[in-house]
């Protein structure tokens, strides 16, 4: 089992130097990735091409996001986010206006981890593998 890391939109395989080697140093067998910016769709395909069913797919932000629609179209181990964007298109907003991009995961096969911020008294959410 490996673990894939997508960076955030404004991030990059270096940025995540660090936490990959934080996963390293506990056995996590860790490796980021380099995802295209833009269409997130872009992003999921690149977990889609690398990962094995074994594999959690993870990622920051937009990297987070990416992996969530990966997670949303194939099984994985599970599927990790860190600060996951709570933005999204006009269409997945509900009446109240404010967005939510995250209607997907009701179809997610992977188990699913959300953590915000926890430092900052933040919340993390997992919800199970779905069927």
């Amino acid at each position: 089992m490996r673990l894939l890391l997508a960076p955030g939109a404004s991030g990059s395989v270096d940025s995540l130097a660090g936490a990959v080697a934080g996963l390293r140093r506990r056995g996590v067998e860790a490796e980021a990735i380099a995802v295209p910016q833009g269409r997130v769709e872009k992003a999921a395909q690149c977990f889609q091409e690398l990962a094995r069913p074994e594999d959690v797919v993870a990622g920051q932000s937009y990297g987070g996001r990416a992996a969530s629609l990966a997670a949303a179209e194939s099984r994985y181990a599970a599927c990790v986010m860190f600060s996951f964007p709570l933005s999204g298109k006009p269409e997945e907003r509900p009446r109240t206006g404010r967005a939510f991009p995250f209607r997907h995961w009701c179809s997610t096969a992977s188990a699913t981890r959300s953590a915000r911020s926890l430092r900052s008294g933040g919340s993390c959410r997992c919800f199970p593998k779905a069927g």
